[in-house]
């Protein structure tokens, strides 16, 4: 893309620019290629792999801008919470593993009423999200 580039800009600008007015993404924007990628060990047992999203090359620059549009909203309007670890930065799934493992051990080590609600997104099953509350 970087050799095509100021011969592709033109035209990516013109679509990006239409979908932006439109409030609509290019079809081929919306879909992606899920493809199994090995993180370690034994390439034949699937619990080594993790799913890597692979989406049009040409949607990449507007998925980065709707991204960075939507992250500086929520942190100039001060929406994002503390428990929102996907648009913060230095925030990831990593950091809420963490308090995932952290905020019911500290509730067992005090020896605290634990309530615990677990939401798991239909579309997105292997994310789930945590509510932990201690009394």
């Amino acid at each position: 893309m970087k050799e095509t580039a100021a011969e592709l800009a033109p035209a990516l600008s013109l679509i990006f620019q239409g979908s932006l007015q439109q409030s609509a993404l290019p079809d081929n924007c919306k879909a992606a290629f899920v493809s199994p990628i090995c993180k370690k060990g034994d390439r034949s047992n699937p619990a080594n792999h993790r799913p890597v999203s692979l989406i049009s090359f040409c949607c990449k620059p507007i998925e980065h801008i709707i991204t960075s549009s939507v992250t500086k909203h929520l942190e100039r309007h001060h929406i994002a919470t503390d428990a929102q670890h996907r648009f913060p930065k230095l925030r990831s799934c990593g950091s809420q593993l963490i308090l995932t493992v952290r905020d019911p051990s500290h509730g067992i080590e005090i020896k605290s009423q634990l309530d615990v609600i677990v939401l798991v997104s239909r579309r997105q099953s292997t994310k789930s999200h945590m509510l932990v509350t201690t009394t």
